[in-house]
């Protein structure tokens, strides 16, 4: 169309007529904007106008109120003294276009949506410097890190440092070489250094060419159902020694109770000086030794929860400390980190004095030779669902006991290992492998979770979570 200095149209081809349902002749004369914005004055944002204005063409996007858009273009026209005179209009309906652009948009919003709350982690990762391209929103939740943090890195930084070293050396050459990756099962670290257990499976995405240009990551968190085969495999190894428990271990008793009672009446009839009444002693040491190992046995086979009640942690805590210092060498040092309020958990009180004595024990043997500080605390924490799944509980409100020291610390090659009944690092006669056995059944039994952090020449640190409940104590 072609207007004048007021916007009153002077020409207009046949597409400005058929888009208005209008004649030529009836067209002609009327103001732009009373026919397609359907106002009574000047569109304010008109680009004929400001064309016309600046002397320079302007383009805008526009809806008109029956729903249609419009790419509009003003282009100034001036005689041949150069005045402004009029102005000249090209309107291209974009509705299709707009519609389908919209359509894409809701499409991709969809995507977007199913990518970043997919329940797997996806990462893209540059084919040749295994570089993070992109992840979704998924991984960012899991690993803690920011998504700023995580595009831009190395994807062998989001490893543990064993994961990583085996990922740089076979896994990311077999993808290069094969480009997929099915089912390798791996460590993520966490921001704050937590680990993740993942099975990996990639796959490559390819330039017309057939030349890889990068593979999508696709991690499955496994650390529920790895930790689940290892309890399995752990209950698989007490299921033999509860089987024990419950057959001998009554009888056992009673015949050590035989031999421990002649023992004590050989030694009344043999005088101290006598060899023999020392190796009788050793006897009764050795029966002695038996009688406590039969307890822990028992310990282990009862899945019963005999005398569970509501009490205060508190005292427990309190009580075992009072028993270890007359026992604990001089060099080391005990230090206790227990609040004044004390929370309540279902729990056998003699149980869990149970488990900090045998905590405590291992501790002072890791510390027994250069001395140390073996540390006991106490605090009220909230395990989100995710934390609690990874631990096998429900989430909520939870007592985390801890039980540190500054040991040797534990070799990474047996730590999978130190739950196993009768496994032991301590010399022969010092311990009977059944101390952390005991530990995790007792735990377990109370409907808790156990983890051990350890690193050689740093320590351990054994944490215990019990789920705290809202009833008065008993």
């Amino acid at each position: 169309m072609y207007q004048d200095t007021e916007m009153k149209i002077l020409w207009a081809n046949g597409s400005a007529c058929e888009s208005t349902h209008m004649r030529y002749e009836e067209i002609i004369g009327c103001y732009c904007y009373e026919i397609w914005a359907q106002r009574s004055d000047p569109c304010p944002d008109c680009p004929v106008m400001k064309a016309m204005e600046t002397c320079q063409p302007q383009a805008i996007e526009k809806i008109t109120p029956d729903g249609r858009y419009w790419f509009i273009r003003g282009y100034p026209f001036s005689d041949k003294n150069g005045d402004i005179v009029g102005g000249f209009e090209t309107i291209l309906e974009v509705t299709e276009q707009k519609q389908a652009e919209e359509n894409l948009r809701k499409s991709e919003e969809k995507y977007r949506d199913l990518y970043d709350n997919a329940p797997d982690m996806n990462v893209f990762v540059d084919a040749k410097t295994a570089t993070i391209l992109n992840c979704n929103q998924t991984l960012v939740d899991a690993l803690g890190y920011t998504k700023e943090e995580i595009i831009g890195r190395l994807i062998f930084d989001m490893y543990t440092p064993e994961s990583a070293k085996y990922a740089k050396a076979d896994v990311f050459p077999a993808f290069v070489k094969n480009g997929k990756i099915e089912g390798e099962e791996l460590q993520l670290q966490r921001k704050d250094s937590s680990k993740i257990d993942v099975s990996l499976n990639v796959s490559a995405v390819n330039n017309e060419q057939g030349n890889v240009l990068y593979g999508r990551s696709v991690w499955r968190d496994i650390t529920r159902r790895k930790r689940l085969e290892k309890q399995l495999r752990q209950a698989h190894k007490m299921e033999p020694i509860r089987t024990l428990a419950g057959g001998l271990a009554h009888d056992f008793n009673n015949i050590l109770a035989i031999i421990l009672g002649n023992t004590e009446l050989a030694m009344d009839d043999i005088p101290e000086g006598n060899p023999a009444h020392y190796n009788i002693e050793e006897i009764q040491t050795a029966v002695l030794r038996a009688k406590y190992m039969v307890k822990q046995i028992v310990s282990l086979a009862r899945k019963e929860d005999y005398d569970r009640k509501p009490v205060k942690i508190n005292p427990i805590i309190i009580e075992a400390l009072a028993l270890l210092r007359h026992s604990i060498p001089t060099n080391i040092d005990i230090r206790s980190n227990i609040p004044r309020e004390s929370e309540i958990f279902l729990a056998d009180p003699t149980q869990i004095n149970q488990v900090i004595i045998n905590l405590c024990t291992n501790a002072v043997h890791a510390m027994e030779k250069a001395g140390g500080i073996l540390e006991i605390s106490l605090e009220r924490v909230i395990l989100e669902e995710s934390i609690a799944q990874s631990y096998n509980l429900f989430p909520g409100i939870f007592i985390k006991l801890s039980v540190s020291d500054t040991g040797h610390g534990i070799d990474p090659r047996i730590k999978d290992r130190i739950f196993d009944p009768y496994f032991t690092t301590m010399e022969v006669g010092k311990g009977s492998g059944m101390g952390l056995a005991v530990v995790q059944g007792i735990v377990m039994n109370h409907d808790g979770a156990i983890l051990v952090d350890s690193e050689m020449g740093k320590g351990t640190t054994v944490n215990m979570f019990f789920p705290i409940i809202e009833r008065e104590p008993v």
